[in-house]
C-alpha cells in the first residue's frame, strides 16, 4: 500500500504520518510532498520517502501521486487576515484542484482531504451544526471560511468525475505533534498564565491532535464516498474555557470580556500595523468577528460512522501544559487515564 501524505511536515501531516507508521510499520510505504524548503527534520527516523513538490505546480503532482494508492491532502493555508484572501484562495482551492486532478489522472483509488469546520454552514437558531448545515452568506466574507468551502467543492467535482474521497472537518486543534506547536494551542498557554487579558463572548469546538490524526486514518478506513465528517471532541464558550483552565490553577480568571467596539478597533490597529511590517498579525478582523459567535459543532456522524472514540479534554488539556512543562493541577479524568495507559 503506497500512501503519500500532502503537508507532510505540518503540524497534522507530522502527527498523521507517525500514526501510520505506528499502525502500519510493514504494510504501508509512506511517501511525503515536502517543498525545498520544508522543515524534513520532524519526520527524522520514519521510514518515509520524500517527493519534491508544490500542491500550486500541478506537474509535480502528476508524478508524485503516480502510483499511490492513497492521497491524504493535508496541506493548507489557515488565515484570517485581510491581505492573505488571495493567497488562502490560491493554497487552498487552486491547490486542492490540482491534487484532485493529478489523483484523477493517476487513478488514485481514495483521497482523503483534511478541510475544517470553517466550511460547515452555520445555524442560524445558534444550536450546533453538523454535516447538513447549510453554508451562510456572511461566512462568504470571511476569506479562510469560503476558501475551505470552496476547496470542498473541487472534491465534490472530482466525485462527480470517478475519484473516490472522503473529507474531514476538524475543528480547532491542539496539542503538542510531537514537538510541533500550533497557534492554538500557543494561546491557550497565554491564557493559562494570565498573558491574554479579555476573553471573547462567543465559543467553538476543540479537538486533540492525536484525535485528528486517528480521524483521517478511520476516514481512509471507513468513511464513504462523498462525505464529511466533523472532528470536534468537546465544545466550549471562551468564558467557560478561561474558567476551566483556572480550575488547573492558570490565571486566566482576571480576563475581562472583550466589547463589541473595542474589539474591533484592537483588531484594525493591530491588523493595520502588522501589514505594515510584514509580519503575521496575532490579532485579526476575521477573527475577532468569529470569536463573538458560538461556533459549535455536533460529532455524532464521526463517533458513529468512523468509529472514533474522542480523548476526555481534561485528558487534552493536560498533555498541553505538560508539553510547555507547566506546572498545573491534575484532573481525576486524566488521573484515572494515566493509570489506566501506565498499567
Amino acid at each position: 500500500m503506497r500512501i503519500l501524505v500532502t503537508g507532510s511536515t505540518g503540524y497534522i501531516g507530522v502527527a498523521l504520518l507517525k500514526l501510520l507508521h505506528q499502525l502500519y510499520p510493514n504494510e504501508c510505504a509512506l511517501y511525503a510532498l515536502v517543498r525545498k524548503d520544508s522543515p524534513r527534520a520532524r519526520l527524522a527516523g520514519l521510514p518515509i520517502e520524500f517527493v519534491t513538490g508544490d500542491i500550486l505546480h500541478a506537474p509535480s503532482l502528476w508524478k508524485a501521486t503516480k502510483g499511490m494508492d492513497a492521497v491524504f491532502h493535508v496541506a493548507g493555508l489557515v488565515s484570517f487576515e485581510q491581505r492573505r484572501y488571495r493567497q488562502l484562495y490560491k493554497t487552498n482551492v487552486v491547490g486542492t484542484r490540482n491534487v484532485v486532478d493529478a489523483c484523477l489522472k493517476n487513478g488514485v483509488k481514495r483521497l482523503i482531504y483534511t478541510s475544517s469546520t470553517a466550511a460547515i454552514g452555520v445555524n442560524s437558531d445558534g444550536t450546533p451544526s453538523n454535516e447538513e448545515s447549510t453554508f451562510q452568506g456572511w461566512q462568504r466574507r470571511i476569506g479562510y471560511m469560503v476558501s475551505k468551502y470552496l476547496a470542498e467543492l473541487e472534491v465534490m467535482r472530482g466525485i462527480a468525475e470517478g475519484l473516490d474521497a472522503v473529507m474531514l472537518n476538524p475543528g480547532i486543534v491542539i496539542g503538542n505533534s510531537y514537538g510541533v506547536d500550533n497557534i492554538a494551542s500557543q494561546w491557550l498557554r497565554e491564557v493559562f498564565l494570565g498573558k491574554v487579558p479579555f476573553y471573547p463572548q462567543g465559543g467553538a469546538g476543540f479537538v486533540d491532535i492525536h484525535d485528528v490524526a486517528m480521524a483521517h486514518i478511520l476516514a481512509w478506513q471507513g468513511g464513504r464516498c462523498g462525505e464529511r465528517y466533523i472532528i470536534v471532541a468537546q465544545n466550549w464558550g471562551y468564558h467557560e474555557l478561561f474558567e476551566e483552565l483556572a480550575k488547573y490553577g492558570g490565571r486566566s480568571r482576571s480576563a475581562v470580556p472583550l466589547s463589541w467596539s473595542f474589539g474591533r478597533l484592537l483588531a484594525l490597529g493591530t491588523e493595520l500595523l502588522y501589514s505594515i511590517s510584514k509580519k503575521e498579525s496575532p490579532i485579526t478582523l476575521d477573527g475577532v468577528r468569529l470569536s463573538e459567535r458560538k461556533l459549535f459543532y455536533d460529532n455524532c456522524k464521526s463517533r458513529r460512522e468512523l468509529g472514533l472514540n474522542y480523548l476526555a479534554f481534561a485528558t487534552t488539556l493536560e498533555r498541553l501544559l505538560d508539553s510547555y512543562k507547566l506546572p498545573f493541577r491534575r484532573s481525576s479524568v486524566s488521573m484515572r487515564y494515566q493509570k489506566e495507559h501506565l498499567n
